[in-house]
Protein backbone atom coordinates (compact mmCIF):
# COMPACT_ATOMS: atom_id res chain seq x y z
CA UNK A 1 0.00 0.00 0.00
CA UNK A 2 2.96 2.31 0.53
CA UNK A 3 3.78 2.33 -3.18
CA UNK A 4 0.17 3.20 -3.88
CA UNK A 5 -0.13 5.94 -1.27
CA UNK A 6 -0.13 8.60 -4.01
CA UNK A 7 -3.09 6.83 -5.65
CA UNK A 8 -5.07 6.74 -2.41
CA UNK A 9 -4.18 10.37 -1.58
CA UNK A 10 -5.25 11.52 -5.06
CA UNK A 11 -8.53 9.63 -4.69
CA UNK A 12 -9.09 11.20 -1.28
CA UNK A 13 -8.45 14.70 -2.62
CA UNK A 14 -10.94 14.18 -5.45
CA UNK A 15 -13.50 12.72 -3.04
CA UNK A 16 -13.13 15.64 -0.61
CA UNK A 17 -13.43 18.13 -3.48
CA UNK A 18 -16.72 16.57 -4.55
CA UNK A 19 -18.25 15.73 -1.14
CA UNK A 20 -16.90 18.70 0.78
CA UNK A 21 -14.19 18.49 3.44
CA UNK A 22 -16.40 17.69 6.42
CA UNK A 23 -18.38 14.90 4.74
CA UNK A 24 -15.31 13.72 2.84
CA UNK A 25 -13.17 13.43 5.97
CA UNK A 26 -15.89 11.51 7.83
CA UNK A 27 -16.55 9.13 4.93
CA UNK A 28 -12.88 8.49 4.21
CA UNK A 29 -12.05 7.85 7.85
CA UNK A 30 -14.91 5.38 8.21
CA UNK A 31 -14.31 3.73 4.86
CA UNK A 32 -10.54 3.26 5.08
CA UNK A 33 -10.88 -0.18 6.65
CA UNK A 34 -13.18 -1.28 3.79
CA UNK A 35 -10.82 -0.40 0.93
CA UNK A 36 -9.14 -3.82 0.69
CA UNK A 37 -12.44 -5.71 0.58
CA UNK A 38 -13.91 -3.36 -1.99
CA UNK A 39 -10.84 -3.76 -4.19
CA UNK A 40 -11.19 -7.57 -4.01
CA UNK A 41 -14.75 -7.16 -5.28
CA UNK A 42 -13.59 -4.84 -8.07
CA UNK A 43 -10.88 -7.32 -9.09
CA UNK A 44 -13.45 -10.08 -9.39
CA UNK A 45 -15.80 -7.86 -11.39
CA UNK A 46 -13.08 -6.93 -13.90
CA UNK A 47 -12.20 -10.57 -14.46
CA UNK A 48 -15.80 -11.82 -14.59
CA UNK A 49 -17.26 -9.10 -16.81
CA UNK A 50 -14.46 -8.96 -19.36
CA UNK A 51 -12.72 -12.35 -19.64
CA UNK A 52 -10.58 -11.13 -22.55
CA UNK A 53 -9.02 -7.96 -21.15
CA UNK A 54 -10.40 -7.79 -17.65
CA UNK A 55 -8.34 -10.63 -16.19
CA UNK A 56 -5.11 -8.62 -16.39
CA UNK A 57 -6.85 -5.60 -14.89
CA UNK A 58 -8.44 -7.79 -12.23
CA UNK A 59 -5.05 -9.20 -11.25
CA UNK A 60 -3.59 -5.68 -10.98
CA UNK A 61 -6.49 -4.60 -8.77
CA UNK A 62 -6.09 -7.80 -6.72
CA UNK A 63 -2.44 -6.89 -6.07
CA UNK A 64 -3.56 -3.45 -4.89
CA UNK A 65 -6.18 -5.13 -2.67
CA UNK A 66 -3.54 -7.42 -1.16
CA UNK A 67 -1.38 -4.42 -0.32
CA UNK A 68 -4.34 -2.57 1.19
CA UNK A 69 -5.33 -5.60 3.27
CA UNK A 70 -1.73 -6.14 4.40
CA UNK A 71 -1.23 -2.50 5.47
CA UNK A 72 -4.58 -0.85 6.24
CA UNK A 73 -2.71 1.70 8.36
CA UNK A 74 -0.90 2.99 5.29
CA UNK A 75 -4.18 3.25 3.37
CA UNK A 76 -5.82 5.13 6.24
CA UNK A 77 -2.87 7.52 6.49
CA UNK A 78 -2.86 8.14 2.72
CA UNK A 79 -6.60 8.83 2.74
CA UNK A 80 -6.16 11.27 5.62
CA UNK A 81 -3.41 13.24 3.90
CA UNK A 82 -3.93 15.86 1.25
CA UNK A 83 -3.01 14.44 -2.11
CA UNK A 84 -2.44 16.12 -5.45
CA UNK A 85 -5.28 18.19 -6.83
CA UNK A 86 -7.95 16.20 -8.69
CA UNK A 87 -7.28 15.93 -12.40
CA UNK A 88 -9.45 17.75 -14.88
CA UNK A 89 -11.10 16.35 -17.96
CA UNK A 90 -8.53 14.88 -20.32
CA UNK A 91 -5.73 14.90 -17.74
CA UNK A 92 -4.02 11.91 -16.16
CA UNK A 93 -3.83 11.07 -12.46
CA UNK A 94 -0.43 10.30 -10.87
Amino acid sequence: AGANAAFFACFASAYRAEAGPEVGDRDLEGGARLVGGRLVQSAFQHAAWDPEGGVATGLAVARLAAQALDRPDVVAQALAEAGPAPVGAGERSP
